[in-house]
């Protein structure tokens, strides 16, 4: 989408014939960027750039225009009528979102933390009020992208090369699994450098050729459910 034009779109794609129709478009969506359904059937829409500010940010001789201004929306999907739960404050630039059993939001902002100052990564949202509060900022949630929560109520963030930059000897993106009441016990359960191992669903049989820049010693772990 155009994002000074506010052209996005929401769409409903049926999964046994790829129809697609549109559910909600324009108003503030200029950059959606991911959707989650709720408990009973209410629709969240994250757009990245809902309130467009750009804004040259600099760290060191890198500099990047930073078009920001996220939001996330409650989405009717029989009018279409898109309604503003959260906006501003810590979502700068965010990338995932998801649903925690409880019903509150959360959002994972990906640039922000790069910046020397802004810290916040993963953000929780009331969905009824729109508070926000910061619920990862440190250890190893640092460039978060994509962000689920698992059948046990734990929460896994997907960091796009935040093992590079930051907090990991290892190179490469990884996926951190937080648990806790306050999500401060973080584990990393996929770094990229086991990037194309895979388990065969049937058998259980676990095959990986590794490449030449994955040699070492790797520690793996495979959850089975049913």
């Amino acid at each position: 989408p155009n994002v000074l034009s506010g052209n996005g779109e929401l769409i409903r794609v049926d999964p046994v014939t790829g129809a697609q129709q549109v559910v909600s478009s324009g108003g503030e969506f200029r950059f959606p960027v991911d959707v989650a359904v709720g408990a009973i059937g209410e629709v969240y829409v994250l757009d990245r750039q809902a309130f467009y500010q750009s804004v040259v940010r600099r760290k060191g001789s890198f500099s990047y225009d930073d078009s920001s201004g996220g939001g996330v929306f409650r989405v009717d999907i029989g009018t279409g009528a898109q309604t503003l739960v959260s906006s501003g404050g810590a979502l700068l630039y965010p990338s995932g979102l998801t649903i925690r059993p409880s019903g509150a939001l959360l959002v994972t902002d990906f640039l922000g933390p790069w910046f020397a100052g802004e810290i916040p990564t993963l953000v929780e949202i009331d969905p009824v009020s729109g508070a926000q509060s910061v619920r990862a900022g440190i250890g190893l949630v640092r460039d978060p992208m994509g962000v689920t929560v698992t059948n046990d109520g734990s929460i896994l963030v997907a960091n796009f090369a935040g093992c590079a930059r930051h907090v990991c000897s290892k190179p490469g993106s990884s996926i951190v699994r937080l648990s806790g009441a306050d999500l401060v016990t973080q584990q990393v359960v996929a770094p990229a450098q086991t990037a194309g191992l895979v388990v065969d669903a049937g058998t259980g049989v676990l095959t990986w050729l590794p490449a030449a820049n994955q040699l070492g010693a790797h520690e793996i772990r495979v959850r089975a459910s049913d």
